[in-house]
């Protein structure tokens, strides 16, 4: 159980998104983000998950990305939040190997509207408080998102199995930033806390699984 409270430094490099955010209005009708809705297009015409959004419940989508081979997407089942709903806790799978679909990564955002020179060095770890115990998250990096800054958070990489064990009987979570030796969350953040659904939860993760495996083996064919 102890294993979803631990970050797994190095056991999984997280790729730090540096592509184009298309969710922001300045950039929607670049070339990389016209290629990137064309392969949307085209993910739910291969059959892929892509789930639509639903209020509070856990939904699960492949991630593909442009010209790059099927190991490097990504299954993500996520769930918004319900303090600032755009920030959505993700578990994410990479389809590297059969193995490796067994393993997520719990991810999520903090969007902030605070001006903060220092935005953008935000880094290391820090403590938080989730499911009412103290935990250490690793703050991956900030970018520009509509008015403000979204901050990616990294709780750990977990085995499916604990994670559904450490969520059991549990119909809520939430994810409380706190104060470290150098970084006082206040100045960087309007908002420190958010919560989460876990309805459908399991379901989803089994989900995400299944389509994991079939991209692996798919890849394999």
């Amino acid at each position: 159980m102890k294993l979803l409270l631990i970050i797994i430094l190095g056991l999984f490099n997280f790729h730090a998104n540096a592509e184009t955010d298309c969710m922001v209005a300045e950039n929607m009708f670049k070339e990389e983000c016209k290629k990137e809705r064309d392969e949307q297009e085209k993910r739910k015409q291969s059959g892929y998950l892509d789930e639509e959004y639903q209020e509070n419940k856990w939904t699960v989508s492949v991630l593909q990305h442009t010209g790059k081979d099927t190991s490097e997407w990504s299954i993500i089942a996520s769930v918004n939040g319900k303090i600032t709903h755009g920030d959505r806790f993700r578990i994410r799978l990479l389809p590297k190997s059969i193995e490796r679909c067994d393993v997520g990564n719990s991810i999520t955002t903090f969007y902030t509207t605070k001006k903060n020179k220092n935005i953008f060095d935000l880094s290391g770890v820090i403590p938080a408080i989730f499911k009412d115990v103290k935990i250490g998250v690793k703050i991956l990096f900030a970018q520009n998102f509509l008015m403000g800054h979204s901050v990616w958070i990294d709780l750990s990489w977990n085995e499916l199995k604990n994670i559904k064990d450490f969520f059991k009987q549990q119909k809520e979570v939430s994810l409380k930033l706190l104060d470290s030796e150098t970084i006082i969350v206040d100045n960087y953040f309007d908002i420190i806390e958010n919560k989460f659904s876990l309805v459908g939860l399991n379901d989803a993760l089994d989900r995400a699984k299944r389509e994991c495996i079939r991209i692996v083996k798919e890849r394999k064919l």
